[in-house]
């Protein structure tokens, strides 16, 4: 018997990190690639084989570190919508999970948790930042990362300019002062 369990435990374990449907839900994809200056998304599907009312709203994300993720913060966005049954397909609910591309330390495992019908799945989703930390410039192509104190020194280190657009001689001279500081 334990090592039915144990079996059982493992076969749920692949499911989740395979991101393989379960109990009707479904998240998507599996792995998330978000360039600097693009938001990403991942969605989780919940297909109503309950008859649940079309207020339920029983779907959270988490966070890598383990926090649940608010409705609206400055880095991400949840949303849940209802989508009505059509003559081929059930009702369902989508919820995404919308990234702003900003800040590399956003990487990791989302999970998505469900509670549909006294049944609690969680499935997870990759998401890779390809962008600059916060201390890095992002030129306009490409998505190189530039050191902040690189900015309006009359070299071109992104290979478009980007990094000397927008420079005022105020502003290389302020640029200047903090630099040798």
């Amino acid at each position: 018997m334990m090592l039915s369990s144990i079996s059982a435990a493992l076969l749920l374990l692949a499911s989740v990190v395979n991101a393989a449907t379960s109990n009707g839900v479904v998240v998507t994809p599996e792995y998330v690639f978000i360039k600097s200056m693009q938001p990403g998304s991942a969605i989780c599907r919940v297909t109503n084989t309950a008859g649940l009312s079309y207020l339920w709203n029983g779907i959270t994300w988490y966070a890598p570190d383990g926090t649940a993720i608010a409705a609206k913060g400055s880095q991400m966005i949840v949303d849940l919508v209802y989508h009505t049954p059509t003559a081929t397909q059930k009702d369902y609910w989508t919820s995404t999970l919308n990234i702003a591309s900003v800040d590399y330390t956003l990487n990791g495992n989302y999970t998505c948790e469900v509670n549909y019908n006294n049944v609690i799945t969680k499935l997870s989703t990759t998401i890779a930042l390809q962008g600059c930390t916060m201390n890095d410039y992002t030129c306009k192509t490409g998505g190189g990362c530039v050191p902040c104190n690189k900015l309006c020194d009359g070299i071109d280190d992104c290979g478009d300019w980007s990094d000397e657009f927008q420079c005022s001689t105020g502003r290389k001279e302020k640029k200047r002062e903090k630099i040798e500081k």
